[in-house]
């Protein structure tokens, strides 16, 4: 997959890449996942698989949506979403790209 620069990822729908299947593992703050489609493991910090798993329930979502989701669940008011959530979460959905976890529908 070729690497895109994240100045060049857009604010569009995100959504699972197709052939991922993912299983989980939880030890203290770290998540482990195993996507079978590919074969590779991944050690994701609390948000990153937040943000995974948001993308897993199966619908596409706009970045505007995944940190929606992750304030509702961690119950997070909105000076606590900006400095923990918005401030992070671009990079986030770059990463999981990179690793072939998910894609953008607006990715050329």
């Amino acid at each position: 997959m070729p690497v895109i620069p994240l100045t060049q990822l857009p604010d569009g729908a995100w959504r699972l890449a197709p052939l991922v299947d993912l299983h989980w593992r939880r030890w203290d703050a770290e998540w482990l996942v195993f996507d079978a489609g590919s074969g590779l493991t991944h050690a994701l910090d609390p948000l990153t698989a937040m943000s995974l798993m948001v993308l897993e329930g199966g619908d596409n979502a706009s970045q505007a949506q995944v940190q929606a989701s992750i304030v509702r669940e961690l119950e997070l008011d909105p000076g606590e979403a900006d400095e923990l959530v918005n401030a992070r979460l671009g990079d986030i959905l770059a990463s999981l790209h990179r690793m072939g976890l998910v894609e953008s529908l607006s990715s050329p």
